[in-house]
């Protein structure tokens, strides 16, 4: 890895394209998303079209630049808004978990791997590998439990509270 990003600097400095072609990729990538902006060219078609051109398939190596591609405008909004939500109710969860130390170790987990997930898409593509999307789905999974697990407390707490009132207004 070391290596790597030494020739990458090497390149860098030298003015010679050492992004492995991605420019040129997003580029393209950019010029299919003008002439189709609503909805896109369609699920993986710019691999297709990668593969078709040069004899193998390239991504554009920016999961939003190849959403905007391949979904436009709608699909992508398809796709981007869930994932804000839930981490701005992760967010949300997190700042009233302080009265559950317990909850909020589950949440900064959740909210770590949910902000990694969304970072990582701006230089790879976590859609088409398995395991990232299966990673993030869990993460958001703890989320959500964290969230039922704090209403069901409250509402407990609430039908305690309320039968405490009736007992001492039968007294």
């Amino acid at each position: 890895m070391v290596n790597r990003i030494s020739q990458s600097i090497e390149l860098l400095l030298s003015g010679t394209d050492f992004t492995s072609n991605r420019t040129n990729l997003t580029a393209l990538a950019m010029e299919f998303f003008v002439g189709n902006k609503i909805f896109g060219i369609g699920w993986k078609e710019f691999n297709q079209y990668t593969f078709l051109k040069w004899g193998n398939t390239n991504y554009v190596n920016n999961v939003y630049v190849q959403l905007l591609t391949e979904t436009g405008i709608f699909g992508t909004i398809l796709f981007v808004t869930p994932m804000i939500y839930t981490l701005l109710r992760t967010l949300s969860w997190l700042k009233r978990s302080a009265y559950n130390p317990e909850d909020r170790g589950y949440l900064l987990f959740s909210l770590g791997i949910q902000l990694f997930y969304l970072i990582y898409g701006l230089f790879e593509i976590p859609f088409y590998d398995y395991t990232f999307l299966f990673i993030y789905g869990l993460a958001v999974a703890i989320a959500n439990s964290c969230c039922l697990n704090q209403a069901r407390r409250q509402s407990v707490n609430s039908e305690i509270k309320d039968g405490r009132l009736r007992n001492e207004a039968n007294l």
